[in-house]
């Protein structure tokens, strides 16, 4: 049985990396890396966010009361109110869950990922 449920997992895993490269050619619906995908998010176009395990550890970025306020951390700082600061990966999968966005981590043991470990397929350009 957790051989059957394994495979499983790496057809899962290998079905989304493809459509996720797919949606990075140009024009498509993919977003990669950090700020691009915290900028879909703030604006709420993300479907499926794309999380590699491990891969965005130490990084830090601005979340409000909203879902939708997400601003990457060493930018010039969010503008509305109240804002606070959260691990990256935290910020990201808050904003993807309270926008009814699917949210996908890949597993460890992947050599493959979005960059800088965060990226997302779009619902709409």
């Amino acid at each position: 049985m957790a051989r059957v449920l394994h495979e499983a997992v790496d057809l899962h895993t290998a079905a989304l990396w493809e459509r996720f490269l797919e949606a990075r050619a140009p024009h498509g619906l993919g977003v990669d890396g950090p700020t691009q995908t915290l900028a879909a998010l703030a604006e709420g176009r993300v479907h499926t966010l794309i999380v590699s395990a491990g891969g965005v550890e130490d990084a830090q970025a601005w979340f409000g009361e909203v879902p939708t306020q997400v601003h990457a951390a060493g930018d010039s700082g969010p503008t509305w109110s109240d804002p606070r600061s959260g691990a990256l990966v935290d910020v990201a999968v808050r904003a993807a869950v309270l926008t009814d966005a699917e949210v996908a981590v890949l597993p460890p043991e992947v050599d493959f990922g979005p960059e800088g470990g965060l990226g997302g397929i779009c619902r709409y350009r």
